[in-house]
């Protein structure tokens, strides 16, 4: 469903997906999938920006240009002024955005998407075999990794009576925010989302910097959140915390909330006695 709806983006980037097609044609079964593209405008959006040089790119820049060229466009219109009859050059911005900003929001398409169709509730009927699994009482200490971004199985542990921590603290105003210590602190059942969350939200005090940023978890969209100390916390970028792409998203373990998962990750797995994986194809480059 997400792939069908990012259908724009994929056609109208300058045919972007299909370089992407045409590179995993040589794979029989590779499908290509919205992940593929926003590996792709993600590394337009990050050299162009500067975030990551990536020179290799320009080639690719030059071929997708004609493509995007009707939306890049600057057009000089010529005003004639009534009173002295002569022509004056005016500016006027037909096509609002250069290439790192329409790759930007290219991004910011794909992701909310992925949000939107990722937030609905679904059946969770097939859980039911892995959560009477983690029920079994010789299990002392479970981890849960998952690098899904909706719900589910959260909403799926918690009907079934399972507490466990899943790295936010005790709700305040409807916000629970990211406090990683607890992952160490307490035995028992844990939680973890390496790949962020539809309820994850970077949020902002009104009028704030970007240093009194916190990660926190909210069921809504954080809207204007009253503070003890007066004013209002809001979300930052206005869609939740994901991490999309693929190979990309080993640059984003080393950040906040990602790094406190990863290295939460590698512990447990230093520890455990048995792995049981999952339903996952091995896609993710630093989760291998």
């Amino acid at each position: 469903m997400v792939r069908q709806r990012v259908g724009w983006c994929w056609s109208s980037f300058g045919g972007s997906g299909e370089f992407v097609t045409d590179y995993y044609s040589y794979r029989p079964g590779r499908l290509v999938s919205y992940e593929d593209l926003a590996y792709l405008v993600g590394q337009f959006g990050d050299s162009k920006s500067g975030e990551y040089d990536n020179p290799a790119l320009a080639p690719l820049h030059d071929a997708l240009r004609p493509g995007i060229a009707g939306i890049l466009e600057r057009e000089q219109r010529l005003q004639v002024n009534d009173e002295d009859e002569e022509a004056e050059e005016d500016q006027d911005d037909v096509g609002r955005w250069n290439v790192d900003e329409l790759a930007r929001e290219a991004w910011n398409y794909i992701v909310d998407i992925a949000w939107r169709s990722l937030e609905r509730k679904g059946d969770a009927d097939y859980l039911g075999p892995f959560v009477k699994f983690i029920q079994n009482e010789r299990l002392e200490d479970v981890s849960i990794f998952t690098l899904n971004h909706d719900t589910l199985l959260e909403r799926t542990l918690r009907a079934a009576g399972l507490e466990f921590v899943d790295g936010f603290g005790e709700p305040a105003n409807g916000l629970r925010f990211w406090e990683p210590e607890r992952f160490e602190a307490t035995a028992g059942r844990r939680l973890v989302k390496l790949h962020g969350s539809v309820d994850w939200y970077v949020v902002r005090p009104s009028g704030g910097e970007f240093h009194e940023d916190r990660i926190a978890q909210s069921s809504v969209y954080p809207e204007r959140i009253p503070l003890p100390s007066g004013g209002f916390l809001e979300a930052v970028e206005g869609r939740p915390l994901l991490l999309v792409g693929t190979h990309n998203k080993v640059r984003e373990y080393f950040k906040s909330t990602f790094f406190d998962a990863q290295v939460e990750f590698y512990r447990r797995l230093n520890r455990a006695s048995v792995l049981l994986v999952v339903g996952y194809g091995g896609q993710d480059k630093g989760v291998e």
